[in-house]
């Protein structure tokens, strides 16, 4: 038998735009089912032992029971931890939105909802849009790299306002003051108030505290729901909120038109009866002219 070569989406460029848009579809249509939701990251290597990885399995287990979903990317480390914590408690749902690797990545035990992504981009699109909060516990290159994507996100306008919460003052407060002395105070690249961005805390217990503060209670189900989901697929109620609101300003502009058009005939009417009055007017005072000029003139008689 021969060797059957395995379909290369490289090669074709189609076949691989066909592949990203199915995953985002996909995507999207996972993470609109989530009402209330907070988004944990960490580092991958991190184990059991370890008082981050404890820490977010105590957050973990705070959120679900505060009926919050907790999202993660699925894998080891502090997403494990996060996804361990709100794992079979039955209000929160554990989910996972995973990366196919290779070697390295693999779902966690914990997680009770899952998606698999191919391309980090697509995966990381749907993280971004995927909650209402965003924790970070300490983490490498990847943990980085997703903070300042929702911090970018967030001071620019292009999703709504998310707490940004860091857990953990040993692991990122110097980080924060790198940023207020060089970027800030040295070089003014970055704005004052774009710090208070940031909510630094150092325990689950303080987080919690603060996510309950800014989001309130109430967790899935709540009026809240995922609000940049919604902006993004424009679920049913705001569909119907838009054709009302086409509906009546099409009725508006049909009345305008018809009173314009009614206005007018009701001017243009007087008008053509005033000339057909004249025009008749005329006509009587030719005919009256003819009359005199054909009559006789009258002899008068001598006395």
């Amino acid at each position: 038998m021969k060797n059957i070569k395995q379909f290369d989406y490289k090669e074709n460029a189609a076949w691989r735009m066909f592949r990203i848009m199915g995953e985002l579809t996909d995507g999207f249509e996972f993470i609109s089912s989530l009402k209330k939701a907070v988004t944990i990251f960490g580092s991958a290597v991190l184990t059991p032992d370890d008082k981050w990885y404890q820490e977010a399995v105590k957050l973990g287990r705070l959120l679900s029971q505060g009926n919050y979903d907790v999202i993660t990317g699925g894998g080891p480390g502090i997403m494990e931890a996060a996804n361990r914590g709100s794992f079979g408690d039955g209000h929160g749902d554990s989910v996972g939105l995973n990366i196919k690797l290779p070697r390295e990545q693999r779902i966690n035990p914990y997680v009770e909802r899952s998606i698999a992504f191919h391309y980090f981009f697509t995966r990381k699109v749907c993280m971004s849009f995927a909650a209402n909060a965003y924790v970070y516990f300490p983490g490498g290159f990847g943990t980085f790299d997703e903070l300042f994507e929702i911090t970018t996100l967030v001071q620019t306008g292009k999703i709504e306002y998310a707490p940004i919460i860091l857990v953990g003052k040993k692991f990122w407060k110097p980080f924060l003051e790198c940023i207020q002395m060089q970027m800030v105070e040295g070089f003014g690249t970055v704005k004052k108030e774009d710090m208070k961005l940031f909510t630094l805390v150092n325990s689950a217990d303080e987080a919690y505290t603060v996510l309950v503060s800014m989001l309130g209670r109430g967790g899935k189900g709540s009026k809240m729901g995922n609000r940049n989901v919604k902006a993004l697929l424009s679920s049913t109620h705001g569909v119907k909120k838009v054709t009302k609101k086409r509906k009546v300003t099409r009725k508006k502009k049909v009345k305008k038109v018809v009173v314009k058009r009614k206005t007018k005939d009701t001017l243009r009417k007087p008008t053509r009866k005033k000339k057909q009055v004249t025009k008749v007017k005329k006509k009587v005072v030719r005919k009256s002219v003819k009359r005199v000029l054909k009559k006789k003139p009258t002899k008068k008689k001598r006395g």
